[in-house]
């Protein structure tokens, strides 16, 4: 009888985790991911593309800010990335000077970010805006990258200043046809923002990956480059993962296709 007790305590546990995950998520979700130049290419003529996204975020619960965000990852189909066409920088040397002590060649993406900082309860009473603040990307290696905030002044998030939150990774892969970017939210960045045990609860994000190309065997390459399209479409589609308590987790895509 014990064992059965267990057994089924054990699956009520593994029922509630699943549907933790899979219940109604408390944010709502917009955006888009362009690429430029919007061509095709091929795998024999690829071309080298820069691309840009946007992420507008707020609560699906009234009365309540966003929940924080733990994971975005980005599908794109067509694409392409070689990380070896860019400068490294360390995450050491990134927290230690702010980004400055990085070579030029190793940011490869810049952008803004505007968020909420309150308490764990996501009352906005409670919260107050954080932002713009600059988010930086720079080049750390063989198919990772590492995200990094600017606090431009002591009045643009309150408590919070460059190093309140450490850089952290995201890393690029292949499936199929597409290119994959998984962005990992740490909790300096989400449910203990700027280590001032605050949740951040993202507001809008807009980042553009800059256009990097040099040569190969005499040939253009790119950092990023388009091998394909799709009937005349480039699909993508953005996966957000949240918490409202920083243990359960709620998942949302959002899909498109950008003219190619």
């Amino acid at each position: 009888m014990k064992r059965i007790i267990i057994a089924g305590t054990v699956l009520v546990a593994l029922v509630c985790a699943a549907a933790a995950w899979a219940a109604t998520d408390p944010n709502s979700y917009s955006g888009s991911t362009t690429v430029t130049p919007n061509k095709a290419g091929s795998a024999k003529k690829p071309v080298p593309v820069g691309w840009s996204q946007t992420i507008n975020v707020k609560s699906s619960e009234s009365g309540y800010d966003a929940a924080p965000l733990k994971d975005i990852k980005t599908t794109i189909y067509g694409l392409k990335v070689d990380t070896s066409l860019a400068s490294t920088c360390s995450s050491s040397k990134i927290e230690s000077s702010g980004g400055t002590g990085c070579p030029s060649k190793s940011l490869v993406a810049t952008g803004t970010v505007t968020s909420r900082l309150g308490r764990s309860d996501r009352n906005p009473t409670y919260s107050e805006n954080c932002g713009p603040l600059t988010l930086n990307v720079y080049n750390g290696g063989k198919n990772y990258v590492w995200f990094f905030f600017i606090v431009p002044s002591v009045t643009a998030c309150p408590g919070a200043h460059t190093g309140s939150a450490a850089p952290y990774k995201a890393t690029f892969s292949r499936s199929g046809k597409n290119m994959v970017l998984n962005v990992p939210l740490p909790a300096d960045v989400s449910t203990n923002a700027a280590n001032l045990g605050l949740y951040a609860s993202l507001t809008h994000e807009q980042l553009t990956w800059k256009t990097i190309s040099g040569k190969s065997k005499g040939k253009k390459v790119g950092y990023f480059e388009t091998v394909g399209c799709k009937a005349g479409k480039r699909p993508y589609k953005v996966t957000y993962t949240d918490t409202t308590n920083g243990t359960n987790r709620f998942s949302t895509t959002q899909s498109g296709k950008d003219k190619c």
